[in-house]
């Protein structure tokens, strides 16, 4: 019977060392403390695998060393014997200045050259200045539509 126990131990053993456990960390922010998610760890000889959304991954059987990175992360080599269960990524504190934007305000640019001209005439015609209204200056639609009835009177005039 105990040599029934020793040859099934050896086997359990034989087996035992082909089989490997799994491996899993936590890939954390080293300023932030925070779990970051999608970094790519590159498993030699493997392949590649990504964090999950709370910056977890897992090795599946033998690996002798990791590669891990993320844009805008300091990239980390560690062998199979470095690993640990928590890996810290140090950013890379490459960052932009900071940027100041200033707007102003555009200027109101009123165009009294037309209007000015024909208060010129009418004072030059007379001699003495008949009318002057401020807010004549700025009720171009009714201006506009004056005009528009003028040219009309004129040309049913001469038809």
């Amino acid at each position: 019977m105990d040599s029934f126990r020793y040859v099934l131990a050896c086997v359990a053993l034989l087996i035992a060392d082909k089989c490997y456990a799994q491996f899993t960390a936590v890939v954390l922010d080293l300023e932030t403390r925070r779990q970051i998610a999608g970094v790519s760890v590159h498993i030699n000889p493997r392949g590649l695998v990504k964090t999950d959304a709370r910056g977890r991954f897992a090795i599946d059987g033998p690996f002798n060393s990791v590669t891990i990175g993320r844009q805008g992360y300091e990239s980390l080599a560690l062998d199979s014997v470095e690993l640990s269960d928590t890996i810290w990524l140090l950013p890379n504190g490459r960052s932009l200045d900071e940027v100041v934007i200033i707007g102003h305000r555009p200027k109101r640019n009123f165009n009294l050259g037309p209007k000015r001209k024909a208060w010129e005439q009418k004072s030059t015609k007379t001699g003495v200045l008949k009318e002057l209204n401020f807010f004549d200056l700025f009720r171009f639609k009714e201006n506009k539509h004056r005009k528009r009835r003028k040219k009309i009177k004129e040309v049913l005039d001469n038809y």
